[in-house]
């Protein structure tokens, strides 16, 4: 069984894990972090990661990771990226709880 992960772009088996979790953190915010164990991504990447029509998909528009991250602070919210060359990314939504 193979699962696709548009968000980073890898398609992998059933082996591999993909994580979604919460926290609640200091100040009302809450914490969603989407991660993976895939091939992990390089400085170079992470440096162009939000430039729209940057992508290394065979043909990817590079549209997807900048349109989330306008709609996220357009929002007043945070989103960032960590990964590790061959170990993985974990992608956080940050945002304020309201009352």
């Amino acid at each position: 069984m193979l699962f696709a992960l548009p968000l980073f772009g890898f398609v992998f088996d059933d082996y591999q894990f993909f994580g979604l979790s919460s926290e609640l953190r200091v100040g009302n915010n809450v914490a969603f972090s989407f991660a993976d164990a895939g091939v992990g991504m390089s400085e170079d990447t992470l440096q162009k990661l939000w430039t729209p029509l940057f992508t290394t998909k065979p043909g990817g528009m590079g549209l997807g990771l900048p349109i989330c991250k306008r709609f996220v602070e357009a929002h007043g919210r945070t989103i960032t990226v960590n990964s590790i060359l061959t170990k993985g990314s974990t992608l956080v939504v940050t945002m304020t709880i309201r009352n």
